[in-house]
């Protein structure tokens, strides 16, 4: 998670030497003086900050979560996106327990036409994590350890669309219709609950469980982001 954060922040780095390159260069002449001003009034916002709601997010609904970022120039920003839901649902996966989702993202966004639609892309690193249920411990041998938790990570990319809209100079808003992550390989795997578990047929649907949850689409829909630009 580190190197993920860190890697975040070099990218950050990089795209503001570059911005600032390049807006230098090509800082657009005008012999209207309130377009440049207006120009300039924009480009002085280079960073946000969202607070993020996500009602619909597989696997957990309903997500909470921020976006921390900068704005290259009028047509891309980089963005860090941290996504959290938990739920405990025993009466749909019995004896599971608490599941906690997160997602940690890398984003590129894109914006067309000089307007509030945008198109985003990047990398995302998934974690799920289980507390196993008071039933299903008590099925276990009785050497089994205190830390009764399953999990599991895994690394991909995501992609989106949505609109952000200037309420003013310090407020914005922003919905993302549609987004989606997937995961394309496991980084992390780890549930020492098995080598403990008499029941096979435990052991099968937790391994059935694990596949499906390392590789299902996080498909996300309205999304909503208000955030302050400074």
């Amino acid at each position: 998670m580190n190197n993920f954060i860190f890697l975040f922040f070099i990218l950050l780095l990089s795209s503001t030497s570059k911005s600032f390159a390049n807006e230098k260069e090509n800082q657009p002449k005008s012999d209207n003086p309130s377009a440049n001003q207006k120009l300039h009034k924009n480009e002085k916002k280079k960073y946000f900050l969202y607070a993020n709601y996500s009602p619909i997010d597989l696997i957990i609904l309903s997500k909470i979560g921020f976006t921390v970022g900068l704005n290259q120039n009028e047509h891309s920003s980089w963005e860090f996106e941290y996504l959290r839901g938990s739920y405990a649902i025993p009466s749909i996966i019995q004896d599971l327990g608490k599941m906690v989702d997160e997602r940690y993202s890398i984003i590129r966004r894109s914006y067309f036409g000089g307007g509030s639609f945008n198109l985003s892309y990047g990398v995302t690193l998934f974690s799920f994590s289980v507390t196993i249920g008071d039933d299903f411990i008590n099925r276990l041998n009785a050497n089994y350890p205190s830390a009764n938790l399953l999990e599991l990570q895994s690394a991909g990319f995501n992609f989106g669309v949505g609109n952000r809209w200037k309420l003013s100079d310090q407020f914005s808003f922003g919905v993302d219709w549609f987004s989606w992550s997937q995961p394309v390989f496991v980084t992390k795997d780890e549930g020492e609950f098995l080598n403990y578990a008499s029941n096979q047929d435990d052991r099968d649907d937790i391994e059935k469980a694990k596949k499906i949850i390392n590789y299902l689409p996080r498909l996300t829909f309205l999304k909503i982001q208000l955030g302050i630009l400074f």
